[in-house]
């Protein structure tokens, strides 16, 4: 019956001790649990405010490229006025999310909105006047103290927040700062009742002090099992003490290390498992160190040697891991590690292989860079023949129509060669962009004019659907009307003759514009869609025997698009159904660039008349051509055929202008322009078929006032002649 008591009463002190710790780490979860709900809250606030401070500073940094804009005419010092304002968007938005999440509020983040697109208007207003170069207005501007007055009103309301912020962060705070208290006071008497607890359970180990023998065998028992265990394990195995003393090693850690059981048993880890950097040969840290150290497993660095008893190396691999008591102390370490040799050996012919690779990119992108100048060497003076007959209007309707054919493949011909040049740009992620705001329907009438004439022979029909409210992308023309003239080129191949495009420009959000092109063609299977944007891909491999080209149009322009920050994708329901490509770019946030008159473009400046020309081209014919064109165009021309022979005129004549060529059989353009700049400073241009972007970095840099890539049509070297010349002009008056 006591027996019985007792163990009644010791239960019952067990359930009491049990239920007042549930209820005291009950109490202490929920506080706990308050605790990380009020630093969150701490964190986001802490962050709404850092946010408020970064608005406050983009504008004020915006408005202080603006000032050094106004000063200097220097674009440069627009850097920080762009960098907010493609920032700004960003900033708002995390600011928009705290007022969603009820951190401050949605009044008060609007009035900042406002505030700031009022900020950026003005000096949006101030820069366009400026490059218009209507100083007196942009500083007029300035002058009425608006921006300066929304400055303040933009600091003013943000401060007003942060204001609000720094009082609920105080107060939150002190929420914590009492929790803490109660939560402390919580611990302290759970540690009294576990101290009492304790006591008790002492009591008991002195009754179970009787079973230890009995489990002492057990765990001898237990350890030769666990020796078995290690020893037939395929790797190397390392077992230490809680102090980094060897007491076990199996049979492969003995082959590897070059150490015995008994050697190594009780000496340092250190000493049986020395380990080093293979390159710095530098003595690394025992992973049984480290594992003692931290109490975690451990893996060792690459590039690790084990430096066995004889002196020999072998790459390893290995971790270690620590062997824990039932209580959760260090009782030793156990250390695994093998013979890398092999995976080293792989890895080292992964490398070869990868710098094979790299070595054969580059050698395929400058076989694509010599290959295009090859390619372009020829059609330079077939080109340029052609424009030069055209400019000279004696010829009849018939020979007309097939000089204009001739235009047509020849520009076909030259288009291929660009293509095989963007690609590999784009491989390079070299593809440059010149970016202005343009209103987007500009540039797709201006593709369609790349392309009117096959529209109009094919009889086809073209339909355009715009809004009436402008639709402005932040873009480079060039190749937006690349991509536009490849997808008009694309669905005028795929499209029998009569058949329809049309085309649909519209503003599909707040930040984004669209453009869609449907034709009423053959259509796409889904596997065509899986791959239309691959380069070299034309779809089925009927279709590639049926219609030419190299496949590259697409691929070349799904790049251009995403560079731009925008996205393509097409669409088909099947063959015979059409097909439909549609293009987002993101809209501007920034006033549209007001484009020079084209005609302008055709005006020589006045008082230009002949000018001396010296033409250096080793290529005969192109020379020729290129002689003619310059001498239709009432220029006298003196030609050279080598770096030699250019400096030797140039040291003898004085020229008003010099044409060159780059690649030349006893040098380059590039060596000449340097060559000759200390005693010749008329106006240069690089005339070659190299025309990557570090090529035409090269050219200028050494000293060519223009380059131009072959082939080179009669009014491109015109209007180049027009303007190197305008600028030196511009220059004399100026000095």
């Amino acid at each position: 019956m006591f027996k019985k008591s007792r163990r009644l009463n010791l239960v019952l002190l067990f359930l009491a001790v049990a239920a007042l710790l549930v209820i005291s780490f009950a109490f202490i979860f929920e506080i706990g649990t308050r605790a990380a709900r009020v630093v969150g809250d701490l964190l986001q606030r802490q962050s709404t405010v850092q946010g408020l401070a970064a608005i406050v500073t983009a504008a004020s940094d915006a408005e202080t490229g603006q000032r050094g804009y106004l000063l200097t005419a220097d674009e440069k010092y627009l850097a920080p006025y762009t960098n907010a304002l493609s920032e700004m968007p960003a900033r708002m938005g995390a600011l928009r999310k705290a007022a969603a999440e009820g951190l401050v509020s949605a009044q008060d983040v609007d009035k900042i909105d406002q505030l700031v697109s009022a900020k950026f208007s003005e000096l949006a207003k101030t820069v366009d006047l400026k490059r218009q170069h209507r100083d007196g207005e942009a500083v007029a501007v300035v002058n009425t103290g608006q921006g300066k007055q929304l400055m303040n009103e933009i600091r003013n309301s943000c401060d007003q927040i942060v204001e609000t912020q720094q009082t609920q962060i105080n107060s939150d705070l002190g929420e914590t700062i009492r929790d803490s208290k109660i939560r402390s006071l919580l611990y302290f008497g759970g540690l009294v009742v576990n101290l009492g607890f304790l006591g008790w359970v002492c009591w008991r180990i002195f009754a179970e002090m009787g079973a230890r023998d009995a489990a002492a065998k057990a765990i001898d028992e237990q350890r030769e099992y666990l020796d078995v265990t290690l020893a037939s394990i395929g790797d190397g195995v390392i077992v230490t003490d809680a102090k980094g003393t060897v007491t076990f090693l199996n049979e492969v850690a003995q082959q590897l290390s070059g150490w015995s059981q008994q050697d190594a048993k009780g000496r340092p880890c250190a000493e049986i498992f020395h380990i080093v950097n293979e390159t710095t040969r530098t003595i690394q840290e025992n992973p049984v160190d480290k594992v003692l150290m931290t109490g975690r497993i451990v893996g060792l660095a690459n590039h690790t040697v084990l430096i066995r008893r004889d002196g020999s190396e072998i790459p390893i691999d290995d971790s270690g891991a620590p062997i824990r008591n039932k209580d959760g102390t260090i009782a030793g370490v156990v250390l695994v590690f093998r013979d890398f040799s092999d995976q080293k050996k792989s890895a080292e012919a992964m490398t070869a292989v990868k710098n094979e690779l790299e070595k054969a990119n580059q050698a395929k992108d400058e076989f694509l860079a010599a290959l295009s100048h090859e390619l372009r060497a020829p059609l330079t003076p077939i080109i340029a023949t052609l424009n030069r007959w055209q400019a000279q209007k004696r010829l009849d309707k018939e020979m007309l129509a097939e000089l204009t054919m001739l235009q047509r493949n020849a520009a076909l011909e030259a288009r291929l060669v660009d293509d095989l040049l963007d690609i590999a740009r784009i491989t390079q992620r070299k593809m440059p962009l010149s970016r202005q705001v343009m209103e987007i329907t500009v540039l797709v009438r201006a593709a369609l004019e790349m392309v009117n004439d096959e529209v109009r022979d094919r009889k086809m029909r073209v339909a355009v659907n715009s809004p009436t409210q402008p639709l402005l992308v932040d873009v480079d023309p060039a190749r937006i009307q690349q991509v536009f003239w490849n997808i008009l080129k694309n669905a005028l191949k795929f499209t029998q003759d009569g058949g329809c495009i049309d085309i649909e420009t519209s503003s599909t959000s707040a930040t984004s514009v669209s453009i869609s092109f449907t034709d009423n063609g053959i259509g796409m299977s889904s596997q065509t869609l899986g791959r239309i944007f691959q380069p070299f891909e034309q779809g089925a491999e009927q279709l590639m025997r049926s219609y030419s080209g190299l496949g590259l149009g697409l691929a070349i322009s799904k790049s251009l698009v995403e560079a731009h920050g925008g996205t393509i994708s097409a669409a088909s329901a099947g063959h015979g159904t059409g097909s439909t490509f549609l293009i987002t770019l993101p809209k501007a946030f920034r006033s549209a660039t007001i484009a020079p008159d084209p005609a302008s473009n055709e005006i020589l400046p006045v008082g230009l008349g002949s000018l001396r020309v010296l033409m250096i081209e080793d290529h005969e014919d192109t020379a020729i051509v290129m002689a003619h064109m310059l001498g239709d165009m009432g220029h006298k021309v003196v030609s050279a055929n080598s770096v030699a022979s250019a400096v030797d005129i140039l040291t003898r004549e004085t020229f008003d202008l010099i044409v060159s060529d780059i690649g030349l059989p006893d040098g380059n353009g590039v060596s000449l322009i340097h060559a000759v700049r200390s005693f010749c400073q008329a106006p240069a241009i690089a005339l070659t078929g190299y025309g990557m972007r570090e090529d035409v970095e090269r050219c200028l840099n050494a000293g060519f006032n223009r380059h131009v890539t072959k082939p080179v049509t009669f009014d491109t070297l015109r209007r180049t002649i027009a303007e190197v010349c305008a600028e030196k002009a511009s220059q004399e008056a100026t000095e």
